[in-house]
């Protein structure tokens, strides 16, 4: 006795039909060839859409760094600021000489000792040393105003140069990563193009595409055709 592949009835020998749910002998079959076909499609249709979504995405690998680059170097505070120390000790020495010179000169020069009423040796020595030190005390200030306008140049600089040299290493390993992501959908698509050599028997060559495999798909479902080249023949 056999029995009907689709519901489980029995059939007579010689049956065509199925007393049971009216199915055809060898109709069954057909169903499933045709619900292995879609299946089949859909999985290249799939892979297709993949394929043409990488396609649009991925660079040529060479516009990408090879091997993760290696972060530029910062520079500290001092490499900016060294020259105002040199600046300010400089300052300072020529402030202090030419305010010592100037006041040896002018004291000199005004010394008369046989003018009644001029100051004697010892005022003069007096004098000249509180001029002097009056040019220690200037010299000094010279010195600190050009520390202090150092400083916040060379941080200002420092700043500067190291916000560029961070954004230009974020850069790099931004592309960097970008060049790993791309090197992945490269992988991929090759990957999805081995696996649809095993689909593109079902399609001619000039409907490989995932429309139009899906419009395909849509017409074998409406039972519209019941194979590739009949649905073709509708699109």
């Amino acid at each position: 006795m056999l029995f009907c592949r689709k519901c489980g009835g029995p059939m007579e020998d010689g049956d065509h039909v199925c007393l049971k749910c009216g199915t055809v002998v060898g109709q069954e079959n057909e169903a499933e060839k045709k619900k292995e076909l879609i299946r089949q499609l859909s999985e290249y249709q799939t892979l297709l859409s993949e394929c043409e979504e990488l396609e649009t995405m991925i660079k040529p690998q060479s516009n990408f760094p090879s091997a993760q680059p290696r972060p530029a170097g910062k520079k500290s505070f001092i490499r900016y600021f060294w020259p105002f120390i040199i600046g300010a000790a400089g300052g300072y020495i020529v402030v202090y000489v030419l305010a010592t010179m100037i006041s040896m000169y002018s004291n000199i020069s005004s010394y008369n000792p046989y003018k009644p009423g001029a100051a004697s040796k010892g005022e003069l020595e007096m004098a000249m040393f509180g001029d002097i030190m009056l040019g220690y005390v200037v010299a000094i200030i010279v010195a600190v105003a050009i520390i202090i306008i150092g400083i916040k140049i060379a941080r200002s600089k420092q700043k500067t140069y190291n916000s560029g040299i961070d954004r230009m290493n974020d850069e790099l390993s931004e592309r960097y990563r970008k060049g790993l992501l791309n090197e992945k959908m490269i992988a991929l698509h090759t990957e999805n193009v081995h696996k649809m050599a095993l689909y593109e028997d079902l399609v001619p060559e000039e409907y490989r595409t995932a429309r139009q495999v899906a419009s395909l798909i849509g017409i074998l479902k409406e039972d519209k055709a019941q194979t590739v080249e009949e649905a073709i023949r509708l699109i």
